[in-house]
């Protein structure tokens, strides 16, 4: 799988390009897709 997060490149937005809320928000996303892809340990 490919997992993905964090600020895109010509992302406009009124915030300057600081999208911290964004980049939190997709690496839980990614970070919890990943975990449910690779299945409970052991």
């Amino acid at each position: 799988g490919t997992f993905a997060a964090g600020e895109m490149l010509d992302w406009d937005a009124p915030t300057g390009g600081y999208l911290l809320t964004a980049c939190l928000a997709t690496g839980r996303h990614a970070g919890r897709a990943a975990a449910r892809w690779t299945g409970p340990p052991g």
